[in-house]
């Protein structure tokens, strides 16, 4: 989502968990094999593989979204 604070990141910069391997990248009709300077795109669906503990915790680093503030105008 445009909103996750990965959009936008290569892989190299999310900081996979040992264990974790980003296997395919699914964007837009098409499949990318991610390198470290992969930029990750809005809606993109990534393919993972490894220990299940370890999944676990790269899916709830890949749902965070970024902290909006909302501001008012007077």
């Amino acid at each position: 989502a445009a909103d996750s604070v990965v959009s936008g990141k290569m892989v190299m910069e999310l900081g996979t968990p040992p264990g974790v391997t980003i296997l395919l990248i699914h964007r837009r009709n098409r499949f990318l094999i991610p390198k470290g300077d992969t930029f990750l795109m809005p809606d993109d669906i990534l393919l993972l593989f490894g220990e299940k503990k370890q999944l676990q915790n790269m899916e709830r680093k890949l749902k965070e979204r970024v902290q909006t503030t909302e501001v008012q105008r007077v």
